[in-house]
């Protein structure tokens, strides 16, 4: 196989526009305010709506504050924005992922804190 067909195989796991030269770290609502202004991800469960702003419930339990892009609109009750953190507790959505009605924050808590702490090399090079 030559580069053309390795470069095949590997657009199927890694789309063209995919940029993986800045990971974005998984937070919680209390990391926030040590980001401001860097790209992260936070999973939440969705409390209320108000327009084009959506309050979720951390992983930690905190409220967080997201600014919807334009077209936005979570089907469930769980959902992982990607943005930009505009304060300590708002995020500017670049995009979003819905998570289904039944996810364990209690567990992602956990994984946020190891990804952030003594383990970040496994989650972050």
């Amino acid at each position: 196989v030559g580069a053309r067909g390795e470069d095949a195989h590997l657009s199927i796991f890694r789309p063209a526009n995919m940029n993986s030269s800045e990971p974005t770290p998984r937070v919680n609502g209390a990391m926030l305010k040590d980001l401001v202004g860097k790209k992260v991800r936070l999973v939440g469960k969705v409390i209320s709506t108000d327009g084009s702003i959506v309050t979720l419930e951390a992983a930690d339990g905190a409220k967080v504050l997201v600014n919807q892009i334009t077209g936005s609109h979570y089907d469930t009750a769980y959902v992982e924005v990607v943005g930009i953190v505009d304060g300590p507790d708002r995020i500017v959505e670049n995009e979003y992922t819905n998570f289904g009605d039944n996810f364990e924050l209690k567990n992602y808590n956990e994984l946020c804190v190891l990804a952030n702490s003594t383990h970040a090399g496994l989650f972050i090079p």
